[in-house]
């Protein structure tokens, strides 16, 4: 943790540099680490390991963060401060440049060099209710967030007239085409939650068969058919009777002489 920044600004060839300088052109006296992983508790941090001389090279005294953490949590019982541990007073030298006694890790911590566990545990819940909040904006629930609604709108009968407001994404979820997926409350923005609402109306819709099933005119059509394909199968229905149908059908017609 760095108090000032001007401390850190260095003469180089007769020239002023300072610390967010030197991190740009990458000086060898000074090494940053960023980490974006959860593990430990730590959502995103990023580490600046700067060397008093020009000379010495920072990188060398970095640590992984995983280390730092340990490092961090061991010290914060002042009761291993004397104990005897080869690996961290190992990990306490690299990182610090310093011999592990009580003096050096108190001016540790004092400087924020090092910070205790009750910090590192109260980091990690304010990056998790940050996280919480960021992702309760984002319009992640879409129109139903129950899986049994989900399925029912996989295989509802009208997808035509589904699909014409409402869009299914990769994961399952199924969002108005209107989502604004942003501005949310609770996960789920104004329009899909007024959707949601309000979908009593839509299942008749979606559960029709009409677009999925023959209208009557066709379906009679189809009956006639069926019926006659069943009569021109019946052998007593043969060619001399159709003949003697028809002629007489057609005398009925005749117009009288």
């Amino acid at each position: 943790m760095v108090k000032d920044l001007r401390q850190f600004t260095i003469i180089d060839n007769d020239r002023q540099i300072k610390l967010l300088e030197r991190i740009k052109i990458r000086h060898q006296s000074v090494a940053v680490e960023s980490h974006e992983t959860k593990k430990d508790g730590v959502f995103c941090v990023k580490l600046v390991y700067i060397c008093p001389k020009l000379s010495d090279n920072a990188s060398l005294t970095s640590i992984k963060k995983t280390d730092f953490i340990k490092l961090c949590k061991h010290l914060s019982d002042e009761r291993n401060w004397q104990q005897d541990h080869p690996k961290m007073m190992k990990l306490f030298q690299t990182y610090t440049g310093l011999e592990m006694t009580i003096d050096n890790v108190r001016l540790a911590f004092n400087e924020g060099v090092l910070v205790s566990k009750a910090t590192l545990v109260a980091r990690a819940k304010q990056k998790e209710e940050e996280a919480k909040v960021a992702s309760e904006k984002f319009c992640y629930k879409g129109v139903f967030a129950r899986n049994k609604q989900r399925e029912r709108l996989d295989n509802v009968r009208n997808r035509t007239a589904r699909d014409e407001f409402l869009l299914r994404e990769e994961d399952g979820t199924w969002r108005s085409r209107r989502c604004t997926r942003n501005n949310a409350t609770n996960g789920q923005c104004a329009v899909c939650s007024n959707l949601n609402s309000h979908f009593g109306r839509k299942w008749p819709i979606l559960d029709d068969l009409s677009a999925t099933t023959p209208s009557p005119t066709n379906a009679a059509g189809a009956d006639a058919c069926k019926h006659a394909v069943a009569v021109s199968d019946d052998s007593t229905f043969g060619i001399d009777a159709m003949r003697e149908t028809i002629s007489a059908r057609l005398t009925c017609l005749r117009p009288p002489r």
